[in-house]
């Protein structure tokens, strides 16, 4: 498939924030690896997020924050836009806590707290009201929580967005693609997202 250096420049401009992109050492490279999953069909780039989602670190039950969202919530919505039945799938790579209802006796409960088992059950319905919230959310509007998300991002604290390891790869290479896609696919031209605010050119 053939990728227009403006549609890469485009959709990484438009969702990778200009301080994050400040960071960027090699902007050729950070462009082409993002021109490689915009090159992608829609099953080689669903491919690319599960092996991504499998080799970052699994996440805690009581994480929260931008990435915790963006592992949870916004990338299997996106992908949901683009592939029916994938968002559950997907969410459960990273944790399983919207499964959990404490009502079924397993050898893990009895060693809960009732305290501890009540806060699970807590954040479980809290993560399941955040799915059920992101299922009736208009793609446009996941697409700026998603830019928000990848903003809020801690990945780049650790690693420099183009370093080539899975959380700056996942989160600044490989989400706004996602992202992107589900736009284009709700939109003829998804050129009406525009580049935040002061843009790195």
């Amino acid at each position: 498939m053939n990728v227009s250096v403006d549609a890469v420049q485009l959709c990484a401009r438009s969702l990778v924030p200009p301080v994050v992109l400040r960071q960027v050492e090699d902007r050729p490279a950070f462009l082409n690896d993002v021109a490689r999953y915009t090159a992608l069909d829609d099953d080689g780039l669903l491919h690319v997020t599960k092996v991504c989602l499998r080799n970052l670190p699994r996440l805690a039950t009581e994480e929260t924050g931008p990435d915790a969202d963006l592992r949870l919530v916004l990338v299997p919505e996106l992908w949901e836009r683009l592939r029916p039945g994938s968002r559950d799938v997907l969410r459960r790579i990273s944790s399983t806590l919207a499964e959990y209802r404490g009502d079924r006796p397993s050898i893990f409960s009895r060693l809960l707290s009732p305290e501890w088992s009540e806060e699970l059950r807590a954040a479980a319905e809290c993560m399941r009201q955040q799915v059920t919230r992101a299922s009736l959310t208009e793609v446009e509007s996941l697409v700026e929580q998603t830019r928000f998300a990848i903003a809020g991002s801690r990945a780049a604290d650790q690693w420099p967005p183009d370093y080539p390891v899975y959380e700056a790869g996942f989160t600044y290479r490989l989400v706004p693609v996602v992202a992107w896609r589900a736009l284009a696919r709700a939109h003829e031209d998804p050129r009406d997202l525009k580049p935040a605010e002061g843009e790195v050119p």
